[in-house]
């Protein structure tokens, strides 16, 4: 009998002491979660980031700088050659003071021998460990004060890094989400969230393939939940926000990448229901976080309001242009 079949006929209060592989208790996080066993969740994706040791990843490391400002972490699986065109467009940037970091949670073996020529840290996972439990490793591995992430299959335009960096340099803010604009298709009318328009105003991260964050205070927040496969960003700008207030997050139009909302229906249909599932946690286990959406969705709802919420943002510098 496997463990996960033990585990479900009957799970045992001390399983800690059964299982040392951390992935297992990953694996079994994991599965509690999707039966929406959410405290058992939590205690055992807990134990996993207590046992889990990064350090062991294969990885190697190709960047040309000693340090850097901000750190780009892209998470990729199966991408293939969406990924190098996404690294292919990210290295050609105004802004130089910048690295790159992949984490690879598998199925890009036909590629490895392009990777390996580009100017990236790279790490590879044991398993698919998704995205959020993939930004956290490559923050770990990360110099930045700014961490940025970016979707796998996303490409940039040159000012990019520079975009990022002029928010954080005019805003007080903790973090930032950016536009998401078509990259071969019409853009799907249902996804209203990618594209906001051209007025910065407070709102939570939930466009987390096109985000940014100060790297101490995602730390702070012991980073995104890796429980969570869908509105990670959410759950973590609701933290910030409930410390920080709501100009403590930022809709940032002039970061922008392009990038495809998915337009096969089952996939669709499977996303939905995943987050559905995520909604579900987040508002039974993060107090305040249903509101703050809610009070965010009012800053956006017209021009107007768009407008009105972006006086609430605080100002570094004035002179910013």
């Amino acid at each position: 009998m496997s463990i996960k079949q033990w585990f479900k006929l009957s799970p045992p209060r001390d399983l800690e002491k059964s299982i040392n592989d951390p992935l297992e208790i990953f694996n079994l996080a994991q599965n509690l979660f999707y039966q929406k066993n959410f405290k058992r969740a939590e205690k055992y994706i807990d134990l996993y980031r207590s046992k889990i040791d990064y350090e062991k990843f294969y990885r190697w490391d190709q960047r040309e700088q000693n340090s850097a400002y901000v750190s780009v972490v892209v998470v990729t699986y199966n991408a293939g050659e969406k990924l190098l065109n996404c690294l292919q467009s990210l290295s050609h940037q105004n802004y130089q003071d910048f690295e790159m970091i992949v984490v690879d949670n598998g199925k890009n073996s036909e590629i490895g021998e392009q990777l390996k020529k580009l100017p990236i840290f790279y790490i590879r996972t044991p398993q698919n460990l998704l995205l959020s439990e993939g930004r956290n490793i490559g923050v770990h591995f990360s110099r930045g004060d700014l961490i940025a992430f970016l979707d796998d299959d996303a490409t940039v335009n040159t000012d990019y890094i520079d975009s990022i960096v002029g928010a954080f340099q005019k805003y007080n803010i903790h973090a930032l989400r950016g536009k998401v604009l078509p990259q071969s298709q019409s853009q799907n009318e249902d996804i209203s969230h990618y594209d906001m328009g051209d007025t910065p105003f407070p709102s939570i991260i939930n466009t987390e393939g096109n985000s940014a964050f100060l790297k101490q205070t995602y730390l702070d927040f012991l980073g995104m939940n890796p429980l969570l496969f869908g509105h990670e960003g959410w759950e973590l700008s609701s933290k910030i926000i409930k410390k920080y207030g709501y100009s403590a997050t930022l809709y940032w139009p002039k970061t922008v990448i392009y990038h495809d909302f998915s337009s096969d229906p089952e996939k669709i249909i499977t996303k939905n229901n995943r987050h559905a599932l995520m909604t579900t946690y987040i508002k039974k286990r993060i107090p305040g976080a249903k509101k703050i959406r809610k009070q965010m969705k009012k800053f956006y709802k017209n021009d107007q309001a768009k407008i009105k919420a972006s006086s609430r943002l605080i100002l570094k510098n004035n002179n910013y242009n």
